[in-house]
């Protein structure tokens, strides 16, 4: 990413919190990575996550970030990648966001990417940012193929399920 390109918005996708009183090692690098290319673009930064375990994690992110408070929008609705798309869909298109950088896990990019790129209008150029977290072997190889599967369901979804094409398409 050079820095003279125009970007509008960051896009932190939220992750599970399991214990509100620590933050998990997952969503703490994004958070980190999200701060390095705000230092870089100085734009706005979307906070994606909804309630799940009594948690919202949106509002969670927003306590532990190091953005200014004006340059932050919460979508604290979503429950997984295909309603972060969605919702986060309504806040682009609203602000006339152009140009995005999505910062997620390793793991988690090319799902995410897929997911987003099928619900956005094809005119918003997406990128991606990876967020490293230590993450074992172990959980890494099982990633791999639940994200595999992840990505055919979701698509499904996405195009069959009427909740979800009605929400996409709204």
């Amino acid at each position: 990413m050079d820095k003279k390109e125009k970007v509008d918005a960051i896009l932190v996708l939220g992750h599970m919190i399991k214990d509100k009183s620590k933050m998990p090692d997952i969503l703490e690098s994004r958070i980190r990575k999200a701060e390095q290319l705000y230092k870089r673009f100085r734009c706005k930064v979307i906070l994606s996550g909804g309630k799940r375990r009594k948690i919202n994690e949106a509002h969670f992110m927003e306590k532990y970030i190091k953005v200014p408070k004006k340059m932050l929008i919460l979508e604290d609705e979503s429950r997984n990648t295909k309603t972060n798309a969605i919702f986060c869909k309504r806040i682009i298109l609203k602000n006339n966001f152009e140009s995005i950088i999505i910062v997620t896990s390793t793991y988690h990019l090319f799902r995410a990417f897929i997911v987003f790129k099928n619900v956005l209008p094809w005119r918003i150029k997406v990128k991606m940012a990876p967020a490293i977290a230590p993450i074992r072997l172990t959980t890494r190889f099982a990633l791999f193929f639940i994200e595999i599967f992840k990505i055919f369901k979701d698509l499904s979804d996405l195009d069959f399920n009427p909740v979800y094409r009605r929400m996409k398409n709204s």
